[in-house]
């Protein structure tokens, strides 16, 4: 390599590196962040000089047009979700808890912030804007200028709405989740049943399900629909029902899931006994299936005694317990309570037989649905391809038993509060 070839690469060389550092100095390092100020003020001092912090309560109940669209949100959606307790309105509730609200006095002019439309617009201005750590309201805006409550509200649950389809449906773009929010937001304002909401809203937000009213009590009456079919079962051996489970699992498409959670046992047991029947026709041997079938209608029909399993002795472990379980308990031991302080629910009418009959069943068939849940949760962990059946099963069951456990416990709260007050 002659002198001035070296001469040459020598010079690339020392230009390639003056850039970089020129740049990377320019641009602070390889951050393209940096200080800024407002007049002799830095930005940091100055971004909320004047402005106020609102508590999540000053929101929710900012007027009361917005409490109403919120409790409007669970009334047209009472369920958000398989097996939840939660209705639109909770949800909406959950996303306003999940910021920072800041009423503000300066202008909000983050152009992002800016809604996108077909429809051409004068004098359009941003008076909300948010983040996935706060939300600016203007203060101006919604104190002086906007027409009424309503306007008021809709700005809220629009920020709400938006908080919740952000956090839900990474997948969709700006554009897509500005629209759905104010699809949602109008129909919310508007004259709309149930049926109808459900429908709409199912189209704007994929992966979610939502309950109409309808849809929603025919969940919460499956538990004591599965205790009545129950009782006939252990009661008459009858398998005549299974016709009607599959009648319901068509009628609610939506809730083949809970149908099937609620019924388990007894589906299990239908099935095992036409695979016993058809074994019997082909002349096969059915003694294993026959001693596997009456041990299932032993466990399945023990429930249905006036108590449950002596938990006395087990230590309460509340995170084996989440909170959807623990909801379900609530209003479990809350329909405990109804029916054994009623005077009339004691008769022994065949109706009110079952009613009482059932309610500490009632209690078990919930214990199932948390283990059931807890069950479901394992199979979302790293570790559950390495899991056995066995251990898997004994987390279930310790899961089942502290859920009884936790309902003993709110039986025993409520007893020494009775006593202590008399």
């Amino acid at each position: 390599m002659n002198a001035t070839v070296k001469q040459i690469l020598s010079f690339i060389l020392s230009l390639a590196i003056a850039v970089f550092f020129s740049v990377t100095t320019q641009a602070g390092g390889i951050s393209d962040g940096g200080g800024n100020a407002v007049g002799g003020t830095v930005f940091d001092f100055y971004e909320n000089e004047g402005s106020t912090e609102a508590t999540h309560e000053q929101i929710i109940n900012w007027n009361t047009e917005t409490t109403h669209i919120v409790a409007k949100a669970n009334a047209l959606v009472p369920q958000v979700g398989e097996q939840s307790s939660r209705g639109l309105g909770d949800v909406l509730i959950q996303a306003i808890k999940s910021r920072k609200w800041i009423l503000e006095p300066k202008p909000i002019t983050k152009e992002s912030c800016k809604n996108d439309s077909i429809v051409a617009t004068v004098n359009q201005k941003i008076v909300g804007c948010q983040n996935f750590y706060e939300a600016r309201l203007s203060v101006t805006w919604l104190k002086e200028e906007a027409r009424n409550a309503k306007n008021q509200a809709g700005l809220i649950i629009h920020e709400a709405i938006l908080m919740w389809l952000r956090d839900t449906q990474t997948e969709l773009s700006k554009a897509d989740l500005e629209y759905s929010a104010r699809e949602i937001n109008r129909l919310l304002f508007s004259d709309i049943d149930s049926p109808s909401f459900v429908q709409q809203i199912s189209g704007l937000v994929r992966k979610v399900v939502f309950y109409n009213q309808q849809e929603s009590a025919f969940e919460k009456s499956l538990p004591l629909e599965a205790l009545k079919i129950k009782i006939n079962f252990c009661s008459n051996n009858s398998v005549d029902d299974y016709t009607k489970v599959l009648a319901l699992t068509a009628q609610y498409p939506k809730s083949y899931n809970t149908i099937n959670t609620a019924f388990k046992m007894y589906l299990d047991s239908i099935r095992l006994q036409t695979l016993i029947d058809t074994k019997i026709k082909l002349s096969q041997d059915v003694s294993r299936d026959q001693s596997t079938l009456n041990a299932m209608k032993k466990d399945y029909c023990s429930e249905s005694r006036e108590e449950l399993p002596d938990v006395s002795q087990l230590k309460f472990n509340p995170k084996m317990l989440n909170n959807n379980c623990r909801e379900r308990l609530d209003k479990t031991f809350d329909h405990y309570l109804k029916i054994t302080t009623n005077e009339e629910l004691k008769t022994s009418s065949q109706e009110n037989r079952v009613k009482n009959f059932g309610v500490l069943s009632l209690v078990q068939t919930t214990a199932i649905y948390c283990a059931g849940i807890k069950g479901i949760e394992l199979q979302r962990t790293t570790f559950w391809p390495f899991m056995t059946e066995t251990k898997g099963r004994a987390i279930m069951k310790e899961t089942e038993l502290q859920a009884i456990k936790y309902f003993m416990m709110l039986k025993e709260a409520y007893t020494q509060n009775n006593f202590k007050k008399n």
